[in-house]
């Protein structure tokens, strides 16, 4: 047995340099994953008997991260937003709010719940515009 859970370990870990999602899928078993998608919480959750499938079109965004960052919010969007935006309004505001603060771009990261945005100069005071979420920032250096 702990050999097992070496090898699912170490894969989950060789997979995880593919893709945030890939550990989860290979796990075949439902969880709630949080972190970076490495972090897994069991779900009582049975899926047995369904097949999965995973399409991967030929389709680029590399023509759309070319354009200018100010751009992308016209081209770029999180097809999970609307569905999420009207359960949660909450989440749609923050997204709002980061627009009215200047950011250039702003998208739910993954399926939520958390909201990124950049801006292209100091932003101000997310823990003042934002009192009762966890914040961050940074200087992105690439």
């Amino acid at each position: 047995m702990v050999g097992v859970c070496f090898v699912r370990k170490v894969q989950s870990g060789l997979y995880l340099i593919l893709g945030a999602d890939c550990p989860f899928f290979i796990r075949n078993a439902p969880v709630f994953a949080s972190g970076t998608g490495n972090v897994f919480e069991p779900v009582a959750l049975s899926l047995k008997g369904l097949h999965f499938c995973l399409v991967t079109p030929p389709v680029s965004l590399k023509e759309i991260i070319r354009l200018p960052v100010a751009e992308w919010k016209n081209y770029m969007t999180n097809d999970f937003e609307p569905r999420l935006f009207a359960r949660r309004p909450a989440i749609a505001a923050i997204k709002q709010r980061l627009y009215d603060m200047g950011a250039i771009y702003a998208s739910l990261s993954g399926s939520g719940s958390s909201v990124f945005a950049l801006f292209s100069a100091q932003p101000p005071s997310f823990a003042s515009n934002f009192p009762d979420s966890f914040t961050h920032t940074s200087i992105l250096t690439h």
